[in-house]
């Protein structure tokens, strides 16, 4: 198939419902259209667990006091949906539009100032003497109106990750104490979990008392759970435990394995540079990309950028010093003598072979430090940017065909626009990172 003749469509999203939920259950509408600028959402795969999620959201004066007064104690509803559509297409009254689900969750909300109003008569007093009115909460007047900027978490990523007690398990492999551990979070009815490449059998397995968040962590990086290492990253519709791979090992059924990253050059006027399609027949998805910025390493800009990386062995009691050569993994070279002043400055110290040996996952990661593509992508699929999945990047230019390969995803930054002025559909501007290995020349 032909990418540069597939016949891609913008995404546009909109918030259905949206609602600031009180502790006494009372709710207050937000008009999603109007009375939210912006939306931001972040997934960091490789260094976080959850999903960040920032709005910006314009309130009455009135609703804002009553925010702070109850600031520790605010729930909020968000239901947002997407929509795909043929370039310069969106209709404002359209009827056949086909709307999927994108987030519908009831979240914990944050405020960006907690502290107290203290405010209260005073503001209450200028309200009365205006046109404004005592008893309003809508956004009639935006001179009686705040916008502000609020941070919503899964309620169950806070409520949840709760502290174990110590537990000895016996005769068990690693899999079998990821299980244990999950049993104890009840609340995950989807868990994709690539099958473990170790099969060794533990006459005694002792679990310290840690959260459940970090325990699963601990134990899937430490005692080989994948060769490759492991993701663990709890979203939002489930959680991720997948090896870190260029590959797809866990899906469910039915679910998109391959995502294709078509980067076309602007010049081809004739072809879309923005947007995204579905492949039914082989059940792939295609992403055009704009823009994308290459980050790859050498031995010369590892030393001078501070980029070195310290690896102590636990095992051995040893340290060793990396950095990168091309494609290659090479020893710090040691720098002596009065006139040679250059030396290496680490920037990350790793500490391996805790429990079982994981030399070949921390090797994984340095020859991924040496490729890295930061990708912009406009008005894309965002919900096709998932963890597990296999990212198959294709070059049309004649000069960046040597990078075409499958590459993994480790971070996705989207950031929804105000809605349009003459409809309720909005763009996102996304930007997806992904890491492999520089080809061979």
């Amino acid at each position: 198939m032909d990418p540069e003749k597939l016949k891609y469509e913008e995404c546009k999203y909109r918030v259905a419902d949206a609602a600031i939920i009180f502790p006494d259950g009372k709710e207050h509408k937000i008009n999603g259209e109007l009375d939210i600028p912006y939306l931001i959402l972040k997934k960091d795969f490789e260094n976080e667990q959850y999903p960040f999620f920032e709005l910006c959201i314009t309130v009455s004066n009135k609703i804002y006091r009553k925010m702070r007064k109850n600031s520790d104690k605010l729930k909020f509803r968000l239901n947002m949906r997407y929509a795909m559509f043929k370039k310069g297409k969106i209709a404002i009254n359209e009827q056949n539009v086909k709307e999927k689900p994108f987030i519908s969750k009831t979240f914990y909300l944050f405020l960006e100032d907690p502290t107290a109003y203290n405010q209260d008569s005073l503001h209450e007093e200028i309200e009365r003497t205006t046109k404004y009115g005592e008893y309003n909460e809508d956004v009639t007047d935006l001179n009686h109106a705040t916008t502000i900027r609020i941070s919503l978490y899964d309620g169950d990523a806070i409520t949840e990750p709760k502290k174990l007690h110590k537990e000895v398990l016996h005769a068990v492999t690693v899999t079998d104490v990821m299980t244990y551990i999950l049993m104890q979070r009840v609340r995950f009815t989807k868990i994709l979990m690539s099958p473990s490449t170790n099969g060794k059998m533990y006459d005694q397995f002792v679990l310290p008392p840690e959260q459940v968040d970090y325990q699963l962590d601990r134990v899937a990086n430490e005692y080989n759970l994948h060769e490759n290492g492991s993701i663990l990253f709890f979203d939002y519709d489930r959680l991720y435990i997948t090896e870190k791979i260029n590959k797809c090992t866990a899906w469910e059924p039915n679910e998109v394995k391959k995502v294709h990253i078509v980067t076309i050059p602007t010049t081809k006027n004739n072809v879309l540079s923005a947007g995204a399609y579905y492949d039914e027949q082989a059940n792939e998805i295609y992403l055009t990309t704009k823009s994308q910025v290459i980050s790859a390493l050498t031995t010369e800009n590892e030393i001078e950028s501070g980029s070195g990386l310290l690896v102590i062995n636990k095992r051995t009691g040893r340290s060793e010093s990396f950095i990168i050569d091309g494609d290659k993994i090479l020893a710090a070279p040691k720098f002596t003598g009065k006139n040679n002043e250059k030396s290496i400055k680490y920037d990350k110290t790793i500490v391996i072979n805790t429990a079982e040996d994981t030399i070949t996952a921390l090797k994984e990661r340095l020859n991924e430090r040496a490729l890295v593509w930061t990708v912009y992508l406009d008005d894309t699929m965002v919900d096709a940017l998932k963890p597990n999945r296999e990212y198959n990047f294709i070059f049309t230019d004649p000069s960046q065909v040597k990078y075409n390969g499958s590459y993994r995803l480790t971070g996705v930054m989207a950031k929804f626009d105000a809605a349009m002025a003459d409809n309720k559909w909005r763009g996102v501007n996304t930007t997806a990172t992904f890491v492999g290995v520089l080809p061979k020349e």
